[in-house]
C-alpha cells in the first residue's frame, strides 16, 4: 500500500502476502545460516559429501539437500525468492556468511567483514578439534518492516536495514557447483567453501581453485616446493602477473586472486581474456590499469578484498562490460571517465561504508540498467554527463553531510549530470550545493519534484549560456510540476531558458531579495497557471521585479 501526500512524501507499507513472502525469505535464510555452521562442522572433521538432492516445490528447484559421509544432512535455499521488488517484498536481506581467518577457524561476516562483538569475532565452529557445538550461529527475525539479528541465541537483538524499502533487493542465498572431486558453495559475499566428495583430506595450507585451468597456469609458473599445488604462502610471494593470463580465451573464474597478496599493480594481466566473468582483486592492490579488463566482455563481477588500498578506478576499465554490480571501496577517491561506460547489465551501484571518494567523472553515462544509486557524503565534485543517458535511472539519493556544491551542467564535449535520465522522477539537492549548471537535468521527461535540503547554499541555476547550443537546468522536464527552494535563502542568479518547456509549475523560494532572471524563464504556457511563492512580506518586491512579474503572473507568501 503507497500513501503519498501532498508534499510528495511516499509512506509504502507492505502487503500480507508480501509480508509472508518476507518471512518466508527470512526463514530460508536462517536455515542457510545454521546449513553453514553445519558445513564448517563438516569441514572440521575432515568428512566428505556423498549426494547433493534437488529439493523442489511446484516444480522448481528452491534448494538442496547435502549428505555427508559421517555428518547430519543439511538443507541449503539457493536463491532469491523470486519477488524482486513484486507485491513490496523488496527489502534487503542482510548478507551474513563465514570466513576462514589467518588462524585457521571460521568466523561469521557480514558483507565479507568479519561480524565483532565487544571487539571479538563470533566463532562458526568448535575449539581444537570440537564438533563446533561452541559456534554460535546468528539468528535474524522480521520485526516491525525492520531486519533483526542476535549475536547470542536471541538474548539481544541489533536493529539492521529495513526489510522493505523502494527499489530494494533480496540478497541471493548460496550457490552450488560441483566437479568430479568437489562441491562448491559461493556465498552472496563471494566467499567460496569447498567440500571433497572423494574423502580426500584437503590441506589447510593449500589454494582450492575453481577454475582447473587458472590452477594449471599458476602451479606451472609459481609452484617453487615443485608439489604441483599453489601453497597461500607460494600465491602471497608473487609481485607481478605478467602476461600469464594476459589473451587466454578458456580462464573463467579466479576468485582466488585475493590470496595474491603480495601485488600492488595490476596492469593488463587480464586483456582478452573474454570468458573470464569474476575475479576478486587483493586488497594491497593499489592500482589497476584501463586495460585491465579490456575485451573482457563476459566480466560480470569483480569483487574488492576488505581494506582494499585502491584510490583510483581507471578510465573505461569496465567500459562495455557485462557487470551487474559492483561495490566501489572505501578507499577509492576517483572514478575516472567512461569506467563503466555503457555497461548494459550493471543494475546495482554501492560504495562501502565510510567512502573517501572525492571525485566522479563521467563514468556511468548510458548505463542503461542502473535503476538507483546513494552518492557518498565525500563526494565534492560529479563531472558533465556522468549519468547522462541512464534511462532507468529512478533513484538519486545523497548521504547526510554531503559535501557536493555543484550540479554540473553541460560542456563542450558532455551534457549535465542527470540528463536525458527519463525515468528519475524526484531529487533532493543537498545543501552544500551552490550551483545547478545548464542542462544539468535536461530532458528528464518523468522528473516532477525537486527539492532543497535545509540550510541550502544555492546561489544560481544556470539558464541557456549560448543561443545556440546551451540551454536552462530544467531544459523540457515537462512533467516538473514542483521545485521547492523554500529553504533557499541566498539565491542570486536563475538564468534565461532555466525552466524552458516547463508547464504548470509550482516554484516555491526562500530568498528575500528577488534574485536577478537573465530573461524569460522559457515556461510553455506562458505564465498564468504557475504559482510562486516567496518569504511573508516579499510579494510586493517579487511583483515590482521586472522579471519575476513577467514570468510569474500568481505570487503569494510561503506558509
Amino acid at each position: 500500500m503507497i500513501f503519498t501526500l501532498s508534499n510528495g512524501t511516499r509512506i509504502e507499507l507492505p502487503t500480507r502476502s508480501a509480508f509472508e513472502a518476507l518471512q518466508r525469505l527470512c526463514n530460508e535464510t536462517n536455515t542457510n545460516l545454521a546449513a553453514l555452521q553445519g558445513l564448517v562442522s563438516a569441514l572440521q572433521n575432515n568428512d566428505s559429501i556423498t549426494s547433493v538432492d534437488p529439493l523442489t516445490e511446484n516444480g522448481k528447484v528452491v534448494g538442496y539437500t547435502i549428505k555427508f559421509a559421517k555428518s547430519n544432512p543439511i538443507v541449503i535455499y539457493n536463491g532469491k525468492d523470486g519477488a524482486n521488488g513484486t507485491n513490496g517484498v523488496d527489502g534487503t536481506t542482510p548478507v551474513i556468511g563465514v570466513k576462514q581467518d589467518v588462524d585457521g577457524i571460521y568466523y561469521w561476516t557480514s558483507n565479507g567483514a568479519f561480524i565483532l562483538v565487544d571487539g571479538q569475532k563470533i566463532r562458526a565452529q568448535g575449539t581444537n578439534g570440537a564438533d563446533g557445538a561452541d559456534g554460535i550461529t546468528p539468528e535474524l527475525k522480521i520485526e516491525s518492516g525492520y531486519w533483526y539479528i542476535s549475536y547470542d541465541n536471541g538474548a539481544t537483538w541489533t536493529q539492521l536495514g529495513k526489510a522493505t524499502g523502494e527499489n530494494g533487493q533480496d540478497a541471493d542465498g548460496i550457490k552450488i557447483t560441483q566437479d568430479e572431486n568437489n562441491v562448491y558453495f559461493e556465498l552472496a559475499d563471494g566467499t567460496i567453501i569447498t567440500m571433497s566428495k572423494t574423502g580426500k583430506i584437503i590441506d589447510p595450507n593449500i589454494i582450492q581453485f575453481e577454475d582447473e585451468r587458472v590452477k594449471k597456469l599458476c602451479v606451472t609458473v609459481w609452484d617453487t616446493n615443485g608439489d604441483h599445488e599453489l601453497s597461500y604462502e607460494e600465491a602471497a610471494a608473487v609481485t607481478t602477473l605478467s602476461n600469464i593470463f594476459k589473451g587466454n580465451t578458456e580462464i573463467q573464474l579466479f576468485n582466488e586472486l585475493k590470496y595474491f597478496t603480495g601485488l600492488t599493480a595490476i596492469e593488463d594481466a587480464f586483456s582478452g581474456c573474454t570468458n573470464l566473468w569474476r575475479v576478486t582483486i587483493p586488497a594491497n592492490v593499489r592500482t589497476l590499469d584501463s586495460r585491465t579488463f579490456e575485451t573482457c566482455s563476459q566480466l560480470k563481477r569483480v569483487m574488492f578484498e576488505p581494506g582494499s588500498k585502491l584510490t583510483v578506478i581507471p578510465e573505461g576499465i569496465f567500459g562495455s562490460s557485462s557487470l551487474s554490480l559492483i561495490e566501489i571501496p572505501a578507499s577509492v577517491e576517483t572514478i575516472e571517465a567512461s569506467a563503466f561506460y555503457d555497461s548494459d547489465n550493471l543494475t546495482a551501484i554501492t560504495f562501502e561504508a565510510n567512502s573517501k571518494l572525492k571525485t566522479i567523472e563521467a563514468a556511468f553515462h548510458s548505463c542503461n540498467a542502473l535503476t538507483s544509486i546513494t552518492i557518498p557524503a565525500s563526494v565534492e565534485t560529479i563531472a558533465a554527463g556522468t549519468f547522462e543517458g541512464c534511462k532507468s535511472l529512478s533513484a538519486v539519493y545523497f548521504e547526510k553531510g554531503s559535501q557536493l556544491k555543484t550540479i554540473e551542467g553541460c560542456n563542450d564535449k558532455e551534457e549535465g549530470v542527470f540528463a536525458r535520465c527519463t525515468s528519475l522522477k524526484t531529487i533532493t539537492i543537498p545543501a552544500n550545493v551552490q550551483t545547478v549548471g545548464s542542462e544539468a537535468f535536461a530532458e528528464c521527461e518523468a522528473l516532477e519534484s525537486v527539492y532543497f535540503e535545509n540550510g541550502s547554499k544555492l546561489r544560481t541555476i544556470e539558464g541557456r549560456t549560448d543561443d545556440f547550443y546551451y540551454n536552462g537546468a530544467f531544459y523540457m522536464c515537462r512533467n516538473l510540476s514542483l521545485v521547492d527552494a523554500s529553504a533557499c535563502t541566498q539565491v542570486r542568479t536563475i538564468g534565461k531558458g532555466a525552466f524552458e518547456w516547463v508547464q504548470d509549475i509550482v516554484f516555491k523560494i526562500g530568498t528575500e531579495i528577488p534574485p536577478a532572471c537573465a530573461g524569460s524563464l522559457g515556461f510553455a504556457d506562458g505564465t498564468d497557471r504557475h504559482e510562486l511563492y516567496v518569504p511573508k512580506g516579499c510579494v510586493e518586491d517579487y511583483k515590482q521585479t521586472d522579471y519575476w512579474a513577467s514570468n510569474f503572473k500568481l505570487i503569494y507568501e510561503l506558509d
